[in-house]
């Protein structure tokens, strides 16, 4: 298993530059108005969002079960809106979020006059517009693995800042047979190692560095999916 402290230091300016190009990827209005006919046309797909969507359900019940108030969410970055049917079918207020206005403006058009919607904001992660502790969740979905380390810390601390009761966030894990065989043909001198995915130590690390405890992870496809979706809070 690699380092993943070491790995980032060595790619740090890479991965700086494949975060800065990826951030202006999304703010087109070509790429936001194909973005859900490119991303949801195959049934693998959607049945893949319908997996995550699944988990990110259990997430809020078992928060709910908890006692912990989920009545408002800030989904951050909120793309098109891809999880506004579940917190609508949740009767939760939200807020989008994105660095992309292009892809707010699709979400907005969709959900706008959906009359849970509070609002929809365009900022950085790294520093949310929001007051301390004004939320009852952030939900964040399909983001992490985009960001190099430095900066996941930065925004981490300030979802916990502004969450009052849990963070839903999403993680790509090495516990799937397509990462191992990769790795074990890479032992052997055959294709590419795979990307870096967390180990469960290097999750609680992560977090841990950051303030914020796992309360419970729940895996999209086990042993076929890298995805985990992740309930924790502040400590």
């Amino acid at each position: 298993m690699e380092n993943r402290v070491d790995l980032n230091k060595t790619v740090t300016g890479e991965t700086i530059e494949k975060y800065e190009k990826k951030k202006r990827h999304y703010q087109s209005d070509s790429v936001a108005s194909k973005y859900d006919d490119i991303r949801f046309t195959k049934r693998s797909h959607r049945l893949r969002n319908k997996r995550k969507l699944d988990a990110v359900q259990k997430a809020i019940s078992t928060a709910r079960d908890l006692g912990w108030e989920i009545k408002s969410v800030l989904d951050i970055p909120c793309g098109t809106g891809r999880m506004f049917p579940l917190f609508l079918n949740n009767k939760i207020t939200f807020n989008g979020a994105d660095l992309s206005g292009e892809m707010m403006k699709v979400a907005k058009k969709r959900f706008g006059q959906s009359g849970l919607m509070q609002g929809m904001v365009r900022c950085d992660a790294e520093n949310l517009p929001f007051k301390s502790k004004s939320i009852d969740s952030v939900v964040s979905i399909r983001f992490m693995f985009h960001i190099p380390e430095s900066v996941r810390h930065n925004i981490l601390r300030e979802m916990t800042r502004i969450s009052k009761s849990c963070l839903i966030i999403d993680y790509r894990h090495c516990y799937t047979l397509k990462y191992w065989i990769k790795k074990s043909l890479n032992t052997l001198g055959i294709g590419k190692p795979p990307s870096y995915r967390f180990s469960v130590k290097d999750l609680h690390n992560e977090l841990n560095s950051a303030g914020i405890t796992i309360v419970k992870v729940f895996p999209t496809l086990r042993l076929f999916s890298d995805k985990w979706v992740v309930l924790c809070k502040a400590k």
